[in-house]
């Protein structure tokens, strides 16, 4: 175990994080806003999972709330799977639940977003066979980013739906982890790891932010380390991306910079992956570890820990990042700093 206290690579962290951190706090002082330290263009990007299901969308109202009214305006928003995760009997469709639970003002309210949204699959969209209603509902925002000129992959091919693109010089993949419905897998040398190690060599210049649905690494309720995903960790390193932004367990989870040894991950403060648990949008909340683990940096659980993950990027390739709660809008983390990489131009 790494002493306490470890500062993340060029993440300047906003709050004191201490040893085994733990679940939200009351009265905890707000985070500063870090917003400052981005520099050149500016775009803020929302990244969320685990948003609405039938019988609870009052969290999720209150989060696109939370977006719709932020400063600056979010221009995209990168979904992590679990958009909309129905839950019981009787079910006639996902895309019956999307249009009833997840689309309107008067239940989870994210609809709103779908013009700015980059679509991604968790494992509650198959539980509809080949995920149909997933790709029935966003269909038009898929044709829609397979236009843009910075769209590489297969966003609309059930089986695959993995895909990249750019926003603010800052390049983005979107990734399944749902390995037994992915066409040859998720392991090494998988098309899917082999589309990832093509898609990062040709984006060596730029900041990268990667997405998917189980995380690597977790801590506290709802599910474990996802074991499966160690290859696209271990590339994802190896490129020098700076995030990865995952949800599947219902709070919220910084870890510090981390390196690609398995089975487990050591800090590295120069060249690890931070890896940002954000599936806490609003779905039944999970608690968050009590263990002592210096991997982890900051955490919120529980029905207070509920929010939003906003992340403003700079074309220069600065950034800061915040963790606002649903409760209050409060700042629960923050932090900022520079990418491992500098965007092409």
């Amino acid at each position: 175990m790494r002493p306490c206290g470890v500062v993340p690579f060029v993440i300047v962290l906003a709050v004191a994080t201490g040893c085994g951190a733990q679940d939200l706090v009351t009265g905890e002082p707000e985070a500063p806003d870090m917003s400052g330290l981005v520099t050149g263009t500016v775009m803020t990007v929302v990244m969320a999972a685990d948003i609405a299901e039938r019988g609870r969308t009052n969290y999720a109202r209150d989060n696109a709330s939370l977006i719709a009214n932020h400063t600056p305006a979010v221009a995209a928003v990168v979904l992590g799977g679990d958009n909309e995760r129905f839950a019981g009997l009787p079910f006639t469709s996902l895309l019956a639940d999307y249009t009833s639970y997840y689309q309107p003002a008067t239940q989870a309210n994210f609809g709103q977003f779908d013009a700015i949204a980059f679509p991604g699959l968790g494992n509650h969209e198959y539980n509809e066979a080949g995920a149909k209603g997933y790709f029935d509902y966003f269909a038009a925002r898929m044709d829609a980013i397979r236009a843009l000129p910075t769209y590489h992959g297969e966003i609309a091919t059930p089986g695959k739906a993995y895909y990249s693109f750019d926003l603010n010089g800052w390049h983005f993949v979107n990734l399944n982890s749902n390995c037994s419905a992915v066409v040859g897998g998720c392991a090494a040398g998988s098309p899917q790891e082999l589309w990832l190690r093509d898609d990062l060599a040709a984006h060596v210049e730029q900041p990268i932010v990667a997405v998917w649905h189980a995380p690597r690494y977790a801590c506290g309720g709802g599910h474990a380390d996802d074991t499966d995903m160690q290859a696209f960790w271990a590339d994802l390193v190896d490129a020098g991306a700076d995030f990865v932004f995952n949800g599947h367990n219902h709070y919220y989870q910084r870890w510090q910079p981390l390196d690609k040894s398995a089975p487990e991950a050591a800090l590295d403060a120069t060249g690890g992956l931070a890896e940002i648990v954000a599936g806490s949008y609003g779905v039944s909340p999970h608690t968050v570890c009590t263990t002592v683990d210096a991997r982890v940096a900051k955490q919120a659980g529980g029905a207070d820990g509920m929010g939003v993950f906003f992340l403003t990027l700079g074309s220069d390739g600065s950034y800061a990042f915040e963790y606002r709660l649903r409760k209050d809008g409060s700042r629960f983390d923050s932090g900022g700093g520079t990418s491992h990489h500098r965007p092409k131009g």
